[in-house]
């Protein structure tokens, strides 16, 4: 069996395994960023301070640069407040939801589910 013959064997061994990828529109992304968000306030009903957004970003599944795109832009648009507070000599930043935003998470959940845009586990 030559060396060729091996990686062929050893690629094609693999692409079973390999996962097609799902990729989600803007509108269900920010859906996941609010809703990401009203989680975090329901399981700390009596801390008011929203969740930070490292988690977030993990919540989300999101790069960084991307996941800045999306905060900047509803910030801009006045769907959360970001904020931050000293932690030692860091600082830590939080990310809350405003009304506007709770009204326009509702929005997003419905419009989402009329065009049935699900993920594929959602599918199964």
């Amino acid at each position: 069996m030559s060396l060729l013959d091996y990686s062929l064997i050893k690629i094609f061994h693999f692409i079973p395994y390999m996962k097609e990828r799902v990729y989600r529109t803007s509108s269900k992304i920010i859906e996941n960023i609010l809703e990401g968000i009203l989680r975090e306030k329901n399981k700390n009903r009596y801390e008011n301070k929203g969740i930070k957004k490292t988690h977030l970003i993990k919540y989300c599944r999101l790069k960084s640069e991307l996941a800045e795109n999306y905060f900047n832009s509803l910030k801009n648009a006045n769907y959360i407040k970001i904020y931050e507070e000293d932690w030692g000599q860091r600082k830590v930043t939080y990310i809350d939801i405003t009304e506007l935003g709770y009204t326009r998470y509702n929005w997003f959940v419905k419009i989402n589910t009329e065009l049935k845009l699900k993920t594929k586990k959602e599918k199964l």
